[in-house]
């Protein structure tokens, strides 16, 4: 026989187990369900980023590179009012980039630049955008170091605001020390 008070006690545990268990399911479905007709935000990525070789007047100059990925996630449109870049510590020479009212890009300073077309993006669908930033002449290609800061600048018309996505990016070409000692320049001595 089966101790009365075992069996309230077990009978307890199985309806409060039941209660978790099906408030579990519900926030379950309700979040899934929200997805299905909202999507998720849009998310800004940096897919590739390096050097690149350009002629610039009379010379051949390096500019910095990145390309960019703009991922609209909802299920209706979005709108990209800009996308500006800042970085913390190299600066570009904005004559020969991209400066002039017809392009894409516009350098406001040594260290920040906008984009400025508008894109409206439908639902599930994504934009590239690559940014290029010329280096001054005669700075050193062995000490880029800095910390780009991009900000993407969207309008959400389900919302009616305005959202920024922050993706910051630390650039590094630095010649590592150990590459110029002595013991690694006799091995390319000997061989």
């Amino acid at each position: 026989m089966i101790n009365a008070d075992l069996l309230d006690i077990m009978q307890f545990i199985a309806y409060v187990t039941l209660t978790a268990t099906g408030i579990t399911v519900a926030v379950i479905s309700l979040r899934h369900s929200y997805r299905n007709n909202f999507g998720w935000p849009p998310i800004l990525l940096d897919v590739t980023h390096g050097l690149k070789s350009k002629n610039v007047e009379d010379r051949l100059g390096c500019a910095i590179f990145v390309e960019l990925e703009l991922w609209n996630r909802r299920t209706y449109p979005v709108v990209l009012r800009r996308l500006v870049v800042t970085s913390s510590r190299v600066e570009f020479d904005e004559r020969h980039g991209r400066s002039s009212p017809e392009d894409d890009w516009v350098f406001m300073s040594s260290q920040r630049a906008e984009y400025r077309p508008k894109h409206v993006l439908n639902g599930g669908e994504h934009l590239e955008i690559s940014f290029e930033g010329t280096l001054f002449e005669g700075q050193s290609l062995d000490d880029l170091d800095t910390d780009l800061l991009f900000e993407c600048h969207h309008y959400d018309p389900q919302r009616d605001k305005q959202y920024v996505l922050r993706r910051p990016l630390h650039y590094v070409m630095k010649a590592k020390p150990e590459m110029f000692t002595a013991q690694f320049l006799k091995k390319l001595m000997d061989h």
